[in-house]
């Protein structure tokens, strides 16, 4: 399963630069081509805080299943397999991905630490990830071809018709765009803006606006969260929110991240 959802669209009253922030869900192999584009920021589910029991019910309900290609020299792949060939390839890849799950519940028996068990599952999972950036054109110039490998090309582009689904609103000076934050928050809250930011902050961290056991969101919980990230200084859930402003600031264009106005780091 490969998607994208676009969670917000602004523009900034400067140029009408866009800023999108983006919900993705991937296999987790391909993380690492993501994470080499610095014009992103971003969050990610980590292997460290999701029970093993957990990523195995997932495993299981929504496995990876890979788009098999022919080896060949060099990084690229270009030649597929007939059906036959690749119906023994897909249960050559389940049967690999049960003796991973039978591994990881020995470790679970053995009270090993997730950090540790999960990362027998990693090759089978999918990873939930924000992405904000003002920047896209490399990214998709680079991974919607023919040379990119295949899962990264079908993310791309359903990053590219994601982004492209909606206009966006017009945010002007003093306005903030807000990922996670809802519409009723918006309009019908008597909360202040700081504390909307703060929620917001701790809904990417979560990279969900739902809580972790997947129930609503409470505002005091949301604050506390944005205020333990801030003492310990785990800065990236801070670079989702930003106001207009015009010029570059840090991997932005005409938007200044909330980040920059809380921590120096």
């Amino acid at each position: 399963m490969i998607t994208a959802k676009l969670i917000k669209k602004s523009l900034s009253q400067f140029n009408n630069t866009a800023l999108s922030t983006l919900e993705l869900c991937y296999p987790r192999y391909i993380h690492s081509e993501l994470m080499t584009h610095r014009v992103f920021s971003r969050n990610a589910q980590s292997s460290r805080a999701i029970p093993v029991s957990s990523v195995i019910k997932d495993i299981v309900q929504n496995p990876v299943v890979p788009i098999f290609m022919k080896n060949q020299r060099g990084m690229q792949a270009d030649e597929y397999f007939d059906n036959i060939e690749l119906l023994e390839l897909q249960r050559d890849w389940n049967d690999a991905k049960w003796e991973a799950i039978r591994s990881a519940e020995k470790m679970m028996e053995k009270e090993v630490h997730k950090q540790i068990a999960n990362r027998l599952l990693e090759p089978f999972s999918h990873i939930r990830v924000i992405v904000s950036a003002t920047d896209w054109d490399n990214f998709f110039r680079l991974r919607i071809a023919p040379d990119a490998q295949q899962e990264i090309c079908e993310l791309a582009k359903a990053m590219k018709k994601a982004i492209e689904s909606e206009q966006g609103d017009r945010l002007g000076l003093g306005m903030w765009h807000l990922p996670y934050i809802t519409e009723e928050e918006l309009k019908d809250s008597p909360i202040d803006t700081p504390d909307l930011i703060k929620m917001s902050v701790a809904r990417c961290a979560r990279v969900s606006y739902l809580n972790h056991d997947k129930t609503n969101p409470q505002i005091d919980k949301d604050v506390s969260l944005h205020d333990f990230l801030l003492s310990s200084q785990h800065m990236s859930p801070f670079e989702h929110q930003a106001t207009p402003e015009a010029g570059r600031s840090s991997n932005f264009l005409d938007w200044k991240q909330y980040r920059s106005k809380v921590c120096l780091a």
